[in-house]
């Protein structure tokens, strides 16, 4: 924390005062002076200690809060500590006038009133400083927290548009009808549960189908106006008109509740209830609720908790079973994952796992659990292990697929860069094969890949029976070589950008950058999949420029904390000085002025900003002149340093300007 010098004490001012007058007539009246110290010594008293604590907040909120905490108390503290520093200062200046026009005047006293005010001044000027540096700090926190929470709400909202995407693109897809009804159950079996877990903290959404006694639910995180056509189609509506009940669904009063405006009554919980059983093949306790208070219930099955509940009390309740229980259970937990998979994706393996699931929850609500265990045997080796066999082919076409690509890709950009209608024809088969490849990796049919490997063998033929045109070798090796440039200039500049990085001694500084540099490579891994060569040297060339930005921060970065770590010592040696200044006279030692420590401090900053360009253009020695300029400012702690420093400035303003221009080739 910043104190207040000794020299300012009032106390001590008027025992000097006494010491060096010896009781007579000191050649002026100090009242004026020691008033004007005693008000001092009182403001600072007021000046908080957490003005000079490091600013630390986790949260923007927290990070707003302190700072307007800091400048309603210890900011204006300090100010108002400041500015009576600042008129101590002013009345020492006016005694030292008046003393130097008395001749009688005591030579000791004449030199006190001096210390008085440089060190008031001093004093005010870096008191002022650590206060506006706390409120400068604060707010360059606030702004980066404020940044962070931005990109995090953005990036929770992309996170949520992508999800909706999703939702939105499998309820517009043209499935098999039966296919599509599976999924669906599956995903509303699993809303369903979601509700259960979170009760009335994270609704789920629901839209109701009424197309005359027909009715089908939907339930999921989400829905939009792809889900009504989905719903439609279910339901095989055709041109018939539907009437939907959209709202929330929640788990209260041990019953699954579905809260709407105009949701309907009067029997309406049972018909849902029969759609439910039907859509997912469990009868569950339904509850209809309008907002006004209107509410209708249908009774589920007693067993509505499912098999963990019932093991997990078997387990709890003790007795011979529990044993037996606690090892489904933990069975159980371990296949759960699995087999939430095949029922969520649906596919072929929906109905096969669904029979396998009932039969397993058959055994556990009649207690047999050596036969659920069984039960959990033949689904483990049956529909499990056929997923597996599923999931191993699908990787295996998917990375045949991905690597016979590559090795087309050469092929396919020498004629993406010749241009023409064969150009055209093989980006357009390229497109398909990128279409039927997506599609193959969220789809579960046996066949899955089949499509995309027929649409890759046609762009294998088209592209081998490409004829060749004119300049397509010359143009080739021309965007070949742009992007090889461009790699090469990429690699260099990430190199100086990594060697700066790793001066930056402050975490959170340091992380801000790596984060960048992270996205900057992930950019470049994108800009390495493009087909024409062209548009990938021009990528890979705005990316270039990212790196540069990154560089520049980072060396702003590492020379701030250097210079933070030295003007501190710059600082202290001009407070010394007033005190040094006598000793030096008694010891003969040379003397430093006021303006010497100017010229100094003026110089110091100067040499750091040309040494910051030079680690810009990544000179050699760049790294050893920013040592040994942190090494001039260091030795500048007291007078006798400073005048060494002076020299040493000098020096390495020669060598820097001698490393510039070997960097700029001459």
């Amino acid at each position: 924390m910043l104190s207040i010098p000794q020299t300012l004490s009032p106390s001590n001012v008027e025992k000097a005062i006494r010491a060096a007058s010896g009781g007579k007539k000191a050649g002026f009246d100090p009242k004026e002076l020691t008033s004007a110290l005693k008000q001092l010594e009182k403001l600072d008293s007021a000046v908080e200690a957490s003005l000079f604590e490091p600013a630390g907040a986790d949260t923007a909120e927290a990070a707003r809060q302190r700072l307007a905490a800091l400048e309603a108390g210890p900011l204006k503290a300090a100010q108002a500590t400041a500015a009576q520093a600042t008129k101590v200062a002013q009345f020492a200046a006016k005694a030292q006038s008046a003393l130097k026009a008395d001749k009688s005047a005591d030579p000791k006293i004449v030199d006190m009133v001096a210390e008085v005010a440089g060190d008031a001044r001093g004093y005010a000027s870096d008191l002022l400083k650590a206060a506006q540096g706390a409120q400068a700090e604060l707010k360059a926190l606030l702004a980066r927290l404020l940044a962070s929470e931005k990109k995090g709400a953005q990036k929770e909202a992309r996170k949520e548009a992508d999800s909706k995407k999703e939702q939105d693109e499998e309820d517009a897809e043209e499935a098999d009808h039966a296919k599509d009804l599976a999924a669906v159950g599956a995903r509303v079996a699993t809303a369903l549960k979601q509700a259960r877990t979170t009760g009335t903290a994270k609704p789920m959404k629901f839209m109701i189908g009424v197309l005359k006694k027909q009715v089908f639910v939907y339930v999921a995180k989400a829905t939009s106006g792809s889900t009504v056509a989905r719903i439609k189609r279910l339901m095989e509506a055709g041109a018939q008109s539907v009437t939907i009940y959209r709202g929330e669904c929640v788990f209260e009063n041990k019953a699954y509740t579905f809260v709407s405006v105009n949701i309907p009554t009067g029997g309406f919980a049972m018909r849902m209830q029969k759609a439910l059983a039907e859509l997912t093949g469990k009868k569950y306790k339904i509850r209809v609720r309008r907002p006004t208070g209107e509410t209708d219930e249908a009774a589920g099955d007693d067993d509505e908790a499912d098999a963990e509940d019932a093991l997990a009390q078997a387990t709890k309740q003790g007795g011979k079973d529990a044993a037996r229980a606690a090892a489904v259970l933990e069975r159980h937990k371990k296949l759960k994952p699995a087999i939430d998979q095949i029922l969520n994706a649906g596919g072929p393996l929906v109905g096969a796992a669904r029979a396998a699931v009932a039969a397993f929850d058959a055994k556990v609500g009649a207690k047999k659990f050596d036969d659920a265990l069984k039960a959990l045997d033949q689904l483990e080796n049956g529909v499990l292990k056929e997923a597996r066999a599923l999931a191993e082919a699908k990787a295996k076409a998917e990375k045949e697929i991905a690597d016979r690509l590559k090795r087309l890709l050469p092929d396919i950009r020498k004629l993406v860069s010749a241009g023409g209608d064969a150009a055209d024809d093989v980006k357009k088969r390229l497109q398909k094969v990128q279409d039927a490849t997506r599609n193959a990796a969220r789809s579960t049919a046996k066949d899955a890949y089949a499509l995309a490997q027929r649409e890759f063998k046609q762009l294998q033929e088209a592209v081998e029976s490409a004829p060749p045109a004119k300049g397509v070798a010359g143009a080739a090796r021309a965007a070949a070589g742009q992007v090889d440039k461009a790699r090469a200039e990429l690699e260099r500049k990430r190199a100086l950008a990594q060697k700066n990085i790793a001066k930056i001694t402050d975490a959170a500084r340091r992380a801000e950058v790596e984060a960048l540099m992270k996205a900057i490579d992930a950019a470049a891994k994108t800009a390495e999949k493009l087909v024409d060569a062209k548009r990938q040297a021009e990528a890979i060339e705005k990316i270039v420029k990212q790196v540069e930005k990154v560089t520049e921060k980072a060396i702003d970065y590492a020379v701030d904390k250097a210079r933070k770590m030295v003007e501190p010592a710059i600082d202290k040696a001009g407070k010394m000085a007033g005190k040094v200044a006598e000793a030096a006279r008694k010891a003969a030692a040379p003397v430093v002025s006021a303006a010497e420590r100017a010229q100094f401090k003026t110089r110091f900053g100067e040499l750091a900003a040309k040494v910051k360009e030079l680690a810009a253009t990544g000179a050699a020695d760049a790294d050893k002149l920013r040592r040994e300029v942190l090494a001039a400012g260091k030795q500048a702690s007291d007078a006798s340093g400073l005048a060494k420093a002076l020299q040493q400035v000098g020096e390495l303003e020669k060598k820097v300007l001698a490393s510039a221009r070997s960097a700029a080739g001459g």
